[in-house]
C-alpha cells in the first residue's frame, strides 16, 4: 500500500529480528502516473484514469501469468479478449453495474487496482524470482 514514511522506523518482530521501514525516494522528474499506481507510490483513491491503470496490469498479468486474473476472480477469459472484456467481466463478478444494468468499468479497475496493491493478486512465485533478479540470463 502507498503510504508516508517520513522517518526511519525499526519494529521488533523476534528476539534480534527487525523490520526497518525508510521512506523510499522517487526522482522528482518522473511523472509516469502508471508507474506510480502500478507500483503503489500512489493510492489508488489517487488515480485519476483508473481504467488505463488497470489494462495496463491486466495486460501485464495477461503476458506473464495468463490465467491468473482468472484465477483470482473466478471469470472466464477466451483467449486474445482485450482488457476492457475482462474489467467487464470483474464488474459483472462483482455485481458492479450502472444504470440499465451495464457493467460499471471504472469500479472493476478500481477494485483491480485495490487488489493489486494489497498484493491480493500474486503474480510472482520464489521460484520466478531469479527471473526478475539483476543477474545475467543463464547460458550467456
Amino acid at each position: 500500500m502507498a503510504g508516508y514514511t517520513k522517518g526511519m522506523q525499526k519494529i521488533k518482530i523476534g528476539p534480534g529480528l527487525y523490520v526497518i521501514d525508510t521512506p523510499g525516494v522517487l526522482d522528482p522528474s518522473d511523472h509516469d502516473k502508471i508507474k506510480h499506481a502500478i507500483t503503489s507510490v500512489i493510492s489508488v483513491s489517487q488515480v485519476r484514469d483508473p481504467d488505463l491503470i488497470a489494462m495496463e496490469v491486466i495486460y501485464l498479468l495477461q503476458k506473464e501469468k495468463p490465467g491468473l486474473l482468472e484465477d483470482y476472480y473466478q471469470i472466464t477469459v477466451e483467449e486474445d479478449k482485450d482488457s476492457e472484456i475482462i474489467l467487464e467481466k470483474i464488474a459483472l463478478k462483482f455485481h458492479f453495474l450502472k444504470k440499465g444494468g451495464l457493467p460499471d468499468v471504472m469500479r472493476a479497475a478500481r477494485k483491480l487496482l485495490e487488489d493489486w496493491q494489497q498484493s491480493k493478486i500474486r503474480w510472482k512465485s520464489f521460484d520466478e524470482s531469479e527471473r526478475f533478479s539483476k543477474k545475467e540470463p543463464k547460458g550467456l
